[in-house]
């Protein structure tokens, strides 16, 4: 089944293109957009419900919209953060570890050092 995503975005032709590659692979991605800029926004993704809502960093006008919304709105999602000017990708998230003492926060911290 694909995983289903949500390209977030207010007219960015980066963003754009991400969406069009990503549709090519229909197998594998389920891929919708979404305006940042519409005041019903928010409730576009909740009804949607991605696994992931990529970002263009430079589009100012999906600013609208933070991360923090995003993932207060769907907890289990990742919003990855593309740069048009960078070989890399940010990837947010809530994910939340159980830690009841040091040891375990070790353990925390390797699971991530091994991505």
């Amino acid at each position: 089944m694909p995983v289903r995503v949500v390209v977030l975005s207010h007219r960015s032709l980066f963003a754009g293109g991400i969406a069009s590659r990503l549709r090519e692979r229909a197998d594998l991605v389920d891929v919708q957009t979404v305006d940042a800029s519409l005041p019903d926004a928010l409730d576009q993704l909740r009804a949607v419900a991605p696994a992931f809502v990529v970002v263009d960093v430079a589009d100012t006008a999906a600013d609208r919209i933070s991360i923090g919304q995003v993932l207060d709105l769907l907890p289990e999602a990742r919003v990855i953060r593309i740069d048009p000017g960078s070989d890399h990708v940010q990837i947010c998230s809530r994910v939340r570890r159980r830690a009841r003492g040091v040891d375990e926060l070790i353990e925390v911290m390797r699971q991530f050092d091994a991505d």
